[in-house]
Parts: C-alpha cells; structure tokens; sequence
C-alpha cells in the first residue's frame, strides 16, 4: 500500500521536472522578450522627460 503511494508520488516528482525543464526555455525567452521592448521604450520615456 505504502509501496503504491510512494512510487505515485515519485512519479509525480518526475513530471513536474520535466515540466519545469520543458518551461525554462520559454521563461528565458519571456524574460529576453520584457527586456528588449524595455530596452525599446526607455528611449522614448527619457525623451518625454
């Protein structure tokens, strides 16, 4: 019974991981994507300043 659980819950472990793995790549991207229209948008508020 114990045995059942246990292996459930490793189970479970391994998906999350892989779809922390699977999401690292679009968070990095996202990030990489906030940055650039950031990085577009400070010239035109310093200019407003």
């Amino acid at each position: 019974m114990s045995l059942g659980l246990l292996f459930r819950s490793r189970s479970c472990m391994c998906c999350e991981l892989t779809a922390a793995r699977m999401s690292l790549p679009y968070i990095i991207s996202s990030i990489e994507l906030i940055v650039h229209q950031l990085r577009r948008s400070l010239p035109i508020i310093a200019q407003k300043s």
